[in-house]
């Protein structure tokens, strides 16, 4: 079905790394009080979760409690993945929360669903758009932390008196034109090999 997964137990997770967003970690400021890169909550997801909707809440509360640090200015501060079990795929989104003071201390996270007669592919860039913000935790098709829409708010990015949805990636991504490596970039940017 096109949903990755295979048989067997536990989450599935494969990565890419976006670039280019509005809030980062910018290499000036050490990570503080940031606990988690992509790496690790990778394996926490892994070794911890055979579904994906778990694991996906599991991370997510870590790096906000805990702080997300991303890899820096050559691969940005986002981060993507794809996490699957055998009945569903996600497609995850995070990124370093504003500083707090000199220090990283939470995470912008978001992730969909992607439809069970459908695929998706993430490359350099975010993909998910309009956020249901009264999607179910347990059965609806959207998970996110708060802060997406209290740093959308603060920054007058999005307003919730415009009857519009939050559209993820115009909020929190420079978008796919700015990549260097042009709005079809995959993961590996040959420019930045030469």
């Amino acid at each position: 079905d096109g949903r990755g997964g295979g048989g067997g137990g536990g989450a599935r997770i494969f990565g890419a790394a976006p670039r280019g967003q509005n809030v980062t970690a910018d290499g000036k400021i050490v990570v503080g009080k940031a606990c988690w890169s992509i790496d690790s909550l990778s394996q926490i997801a892994m070794e911890r979760h055979s579904r994906a909707r778990d694991a996906i809440r599991d991370i997510g509360r870590l790096a906000e409690q805990t702080g997300f640090y991303g890899a820096g200015l050559f691969e940005g501060g986002a981060e993507s993945l794809l996490i699957t079990d055998v009945d569903e795929a996600w497609i995850f989104h995070i990124l370093p929360s504003e500083p707090d003071g000199e220090e990283y201390s939470s995470a912008i996270w978001a992730a969909q669903r992607t439809a069970a007669d459908s695929y998706a592919a993430v490359t350099n860039a975010f993909i998910i758009r309009d956020i249901d913000r009264d999607s179910d935790p347990d059965t609806g098709d959207f998970l996110f932390s708060e802060s997406v829409f209290t740093t959308a708010r603060r920054h007058r990015w999005w307003s919730e008196e415009s009857g519009e949805p939050l559209d993820f990636t115009a909020t929190f991504s420079d978008g796919e034109y700015a990549n260097k490596c042009g709005p079809t970039a995959s993961t590996f940017c040959h420019e930045e090999r030469l």
